[in-house]
């Protein structure tokens, strides 16, 4: 597997030929993608899942990202097309100015790129926004641009590290990746000393690969190993506790973690048809007591992405306050920050399972819908580029979906994954922090309740 490995990570094909296949497919979601919305009364979400492209990227690309980062790393982030967008980009932007413009110090933290991937959850919530044929195309279209743009005038990795909607999430979910670059302990070493003493210039995230020890902003492009003979692609098994410190990731994983975790609560119960007229009843109630019924789906996501989070990490960081006895909320938002991402990430390994084993029994009628469109409109509506087909409410698909995966495998995976993530937070006390210790536990096993009853109850 290893040696697989450094072939596939030292050839000069590698990333850019995957990434030149990958840009053309998404070229191709695009040209296939543009004006085209639900018809009237059709559901959003069923509608995506008859439709090739959104069938693809939300059904299998999404899923498969997932899983794949929680196990490996970063690796998508080495054969992402936005890379080789934002390079191509750099290099225009030297021809152009002649030298990069420097990024302020408040975006390259991240923040940027989180509160960007917030929004993007909120219009799922309110509006099933991205899941939309035509919708997905604009997203796609002003990523690329963005990349570019950012390329251009910041320079290379600038986008990768401080601007895409995804780094933090990808950064915080392969935490505990087992592929990862490291020095070879049996190496003479390198013909030159020069990535010691500059500080590793072969590397356009601007890290020192030879004396790394935090992965996590690594995004593995290989760039470092084709220079240094020294470097090599390791596999390791997951490790409990992360080669990070969970102090370092500042606000934006903070900021991360709250949306994040009203997303999946949100998801959760909207799968639990039992909880989910508990859970919706506070924000159906405000909208016929103050007549919001045009702006259902703006409701809905303040409710899941703002107000049941808040309450949530308000009680968390009271409970916090209670057990350490001394700092104040910020700094217990910062400390259940990343043990909150741990369990974040088994429920998201869960969510993608499920999403998977609904989209996947579509496969054939997005291919028969895909033929029927190319036959009849080859072409795109290019009248209808910018967000073509507004989505109304959360409108979701029907409570009881089939799936590939039955439901008794579904429920023993949220079993495994849970089990997963309590021997995670491990972290916490292998890093001499027994009372927070114990209040993520607790947490987590609040966090397994949510995980487990829909699950538990499509069983029964």
């Amino acid at each position: 597997m290893q040696t697989i490995m450094k072939i596939i990570f030292r050839s000069r094909l590698f990333p850019v030929a995957v990434q030149t296949m990958l840009l053309l497919g998404s070229v191709a979601v695009i040209w296939f993608s543009m004006g085209v919305a639900a018809q009237p009364g059709v559901k959003p979400k069923l509608f995506a899942q008859t439709q090739l492209a959104t069938f693809l990227v939300w059904g299998i690309w999404l899923p498969l990202l997932i899983v794949v980062t929680v196990f490996f790393g970063r690796i998508w982030c080495a054969v992402c097309p936005l890379e080789l967008v934002q390079k191509t980009g750099s290099r225009f932007g030297k021809m152009v100015f002649k030298k990069t413009f420097s990024l302020p110090t408040i975006l390259r933290s991240g923040i940027t790129g989180v509160l960007i991937y917030s929004v993007l959850l909120y219009s799922v919530i309110a509006m099933r926004l991205p899941q939309i044929p035509g919708n997905l195309a604009t997203l796609l279209i002003s990523l690329v641009a963005f990349a570019f743009l950012s390329g251009v005038f910041f320079g290379n990795r600038t986008f990768c590290n401080a601007l895409c909607p995804a780094s933090m999430l990808l950064r915080a979910l392969g935490r505990r990746g087992m592929i990862r670059i490291r020095k070879d302990s049996g190496s003479l070493g390198a013909p030159s000393s020069e990535p010691e003493r500059h500080g590793a210039p072969m590397c356009p995230s601007r890290l020192n690969p030879r004396r790394l020890k935090d992965s996590s902003p690594c995004i593995l492009c290989a760039q470092c190993v084709k220079a240094d003979p020294a470097l090599i692609p390791t596999v390791r098994q997951m490790p409990a506790i992360p080669d990070d410190d969970w102090q370092d990731y500042g606000w934006p994983v903070t900021v991360l973690a709250f949306f994040l975790s009203g997303f999946v609560i949100e998801h959760m119960f909207q799968v639990w048809p039992t909880g989910n007229a508990f859970f919706m009843t506070p924000p159906n109630a405000a909208k016929f007591a103050l007549n919001l019924q045009a702006f259902s789906g703006a409701v809905d996501g303040i409710w899941s992405m703002l107000v049941v989070p808040g309450v949530i990490w308000l009680a968390a960081c009271a409970a916090y306050r209670l057990t350490r006895g001394d700092g104040g909320f910020g700094d217990a938002l910062k400390a259940l920050s990343l043990p909150v991402m741990t369990i974040l990430t088994g429920a998201h390994v869960i969510l993608s399972m499920e999403k998977f084993s609904k989209w996947s029994i579509h496969f054939q009628a997005a291919i028969g819908n895909f033929q029927e469109r190319l036959a009849a409109h080859p072409f795109p509506d290019f009248s209808l580029i910018f967000m073509s087909a507004v989505g109304k409410g959360k409108q979701p698909g029907a409570m009881v979906e089939p799936m590939l995966f039955s439901r008794s495998i579904m429920f023993a995976a949220s079993l495994l994954m849970i089990v997963a993530s309590m021997y995670s937070c491990m972290e916490m006390k292998q890093n001499k922090n027994g009372n927070e210790y114990g209040l993520v536990v607790a947490i987590a096993l609040l966090f397994s309740i949510f995980i487990i009853t829909p699950k538990l109850t499509a069983l029964l």
